[in-house]
């Protein structure tokens, strides 16, 4: 089940490997990796198989990098379609596809022509996905319940975003109704987000759809509802990829997000784990 991830982690570092040949991350990429596949791993079989969404999402990563935008959004719709929580990459996939639609194509008609055949490939993905459930709407709905849990309130557990942290000042789930909430997280996570998909829409190219990644799967895990401790998964992996441009930065954001989740690696017996490989990933400092 690691074989998605990891795969579609070294196709994107091979990627960048073309454009920074002397720059020694293969070490890096390897402990990083290490940590990725330790960190999935849970009591919980339903939490043991989202590296094969995060890698298809990585696959997405990969194609795009390759101009190959269409496989790249087959996989990224594939990614959706069995991990919900890869919607964080979707506001950083939508914009700079559409920014390469307008700015890069050599005419206005061929602009369109892009948008529509993308379009097109996105709805025909989703349908394959969704055809078992399309026959009954009792039973899709009951799906898009369970995709979407709102009910189960404004966060998880010990997570490290924006709700919890304030919670002991100002206790919103006591302040507000559950439907408050949902108003109150989208609009504060569009707030969060809106400014870096301007910029990948503005100026498609590699280093800005990265950037757009991480601040937008960011967003989500600091603002939107319902968010559990593994999500922050989402935005250190492209974090990992800006090592090109800003290594200690990155390296330490990992570190600090991997610490982040030490009440769930406690709770599934992971901690001997997480010590030995966080000392060791600690040595790229």
């Amino acid at each position: 089940r690691d074989f998605c991830l990891s795969r579609g982690l070294g196709d994107v570092y091979k990627r960048q490997l073309q454009c920074f040949p002397n720059n020694s991350v293969d070490f890096h990429y390897i402990v990083f990796a290490s940590t990725i596949a330790h960190i999935n791993r849970s009591r919980s079989l339903s939490e043991r198989y989202n590296c094969i969404s995060l890698g298809l999402a990585l696959w997405g990563l990969f194609f795009i990098s390759k101009d190959r935008d269409y496989l790249g959004s087959i996989a990224f719709c594939l990614s959706i379609n069995y991990k919900q929580m890869n919607l964080y990459f979707a506001p950083a996939f939508f914009s700079y596809l559409l920014g390469k639609c307008f700015y890069l194509e050599k005419s206005w008609k061929d602009s369109l022509l892009k948008v529509l055949i993308l379009g097109i490939v996105v709805i025909l993905t989703f349908v394959a996905c969704w055809f078992p459930f399309l026959h009954d709407l009792d039973l899709t709905l009951q799906v898009l319940r369970r995709v979407f849990p709102v009910y189960r309130g404004l966060y998880e557990d010990k997570v490290a975003n924006f709700w919890c942290t304030i919670e002991p000042l100002i206790k919103f789930k006591n302040i507000f109704p559950l439907e408050k909430l949902v108003l109150i997280c989208t609009l504060s996570t569009l707030v969060a987000l809106i400014p870096t998909c301007v910029s990948a829409f503005l100026r498609p190219n590699i280093k800005n759809f990265v950037l757009t990644l991480s601040n937008s799967a960011l967003a989500f895990f600091l603002f939107s509802l319902q968010v559990h401790e593994k999500t922050i998964l989402l935005p250190l992996i492209p974090f990992s990829f800006l090592i090109f441009w800003y290594p200690t930065t990155c390296l330490w954001i990992s570190i600090v997000a991997t610490f982040s989740m030490y009440p769930l690696l406690y709770k599934d017996g992971l901690v001997i784990g997480y010590i030995g490989l966080l000392t060791l990933y600690g040595f790229c400092l």
